[in-house]
């Protein structure tokens, strides 16, 4: 079992704003924490009934879009998490004060891509934040003949070019 470390005054700061925007939005009963994402800023889990936001973000944001996503996701979970960003989640976000947008698709921090993985069948190339125990399923016909990706560290930047 691995220790979560200490949160840093930011981010003490950033659970004392967001559990008192959830009190004061009605979103009673969920709790707020924070995880290790690098593709997002934040994220409403409707089952658990948890928000969390990015470690990485809160560390780079501003305070006030640290708030925008805190609010941006205090609205999914006054909708239901799974409408996304339609006209109900456009229309509560506006009204507690968040900017009703969908965040960018794709990377949105600039955290570098430390694992190269390389099909030993097919040369197919990932490039990824974390090691994952992923197989490549090169012929689709056969899907039981899995092959396991050989990973390689390394800093490789942010951009996603080499992969295919």
């Amino acid at each position: 079992m691995t220790r979560a470390a200490p949160e840093s005054t930011i981010e003490r700061d950033v659970r004392s704003l967001a559990e008192s925007l959830m009190q004061q939005h009605g979103v009673i009963g969920w709790s707020f924490g924070f995880d290790n994402a690098v593709e997002r800023l934040g994220l409403c889990d409707q089952r658990r009934q948890r928000i969390t936001l990015s470690r990485l973000f809160v560390a780079l944001g501003s305070p006030e879009q640290v708030r925008d996503v805190i609010l941006h996701e205090v609205a999914h979970a006054l909708c239901d998490c799974f409408e996304g960003h339609g006209p109900e989640w456009m229309a509560k976000a506006a009204a507690i004060g968040a900017r009703p947008e969908a965040c960018p698709q794709g990377r949105v921090l600039p955290a570098p891509r430390r694992w190269k993985g390389t099909c030993p069948r097919c040369a197919t190339v990932r490039i990824r934040h974390r090691r994952s125990p992923r197989y490549c399923n090169c012929d689709r016909e056969l899907p039981d003949d899995l092959y396991p990706i050989r990973w390689m560290p390394g800093d490789l930047g942010n951009d996603k070019a080499e992969e295919r």
